[in-house]
């Protein structure tokens, strides 16, 4: 008997316990993505970059630190938006192929999956719009507001 109970408690407590929601848009083969961006100046990332990682959390500076950690900001908490990201980033990756427009002052986004050994970067002049950097340059501000909504709502 009070091994049934012991047992019905640890299951309660098991089933209770608050653990991250999974991400189910990710295959097997995407779950250690990396995105990262920021702007790069004279061929220097500047300022702060950020790492979204396939668990969520966005880290700044973490392209340029040692560990490739950085310091950690937040995570998104709304699977829908995150998926609805990383499917957009696919898509434009897709369409887009390559994208490399070298100035004084860029903004770039990578995308590393190392379990389908895959990498792409897009580097663009902000200051200039047009149809090869369009759809990076939405993409951009979209990563850059998950970073306040998301601070807002932790």
């Amino acid at each position: 008997m009070i091994k049934i109970l012991l047992l019905s408690i640890l299951t309660i407590l098991i089933s209770c316990s608050s653990t991250q929601k999974s991400t189910d848009c990710l295959g097997d083969r995407d779950r250690d993505f990396k995105i990262n961006w920021g702007r790069i100046i004279n061929g220097d990332i500047h300022g702060n970059n950020y790492t979204l990682t396939s668990d969520r959390k966005i880290h700044n500076n973490a392209y340029q630190s040692k560990d490739g950690a950085g310091e950690y900001i937040t995570t998104i908490q709304d699977t829908k938006s995150f998926c609805s990201l990383y499917s957009d980033l696919m898509n434009i990756m897709l369409r887009t192929q390559s994208l490399h427009v070298p100035a004084d002052t860029n903004h770039f986004i990578e995308f590393i999956n190392p379990g389908m050994n895959y990498r792409f970067r897009a580097l663009w002049n902000p200051n200039h719009d047009n149809k090869g950097n369009r759809d990076f340059s939405v993409m951009y501000k979209r990563l850059e507001e998950l970073i306040t909504v998301n601070q807002s709502t932790n």
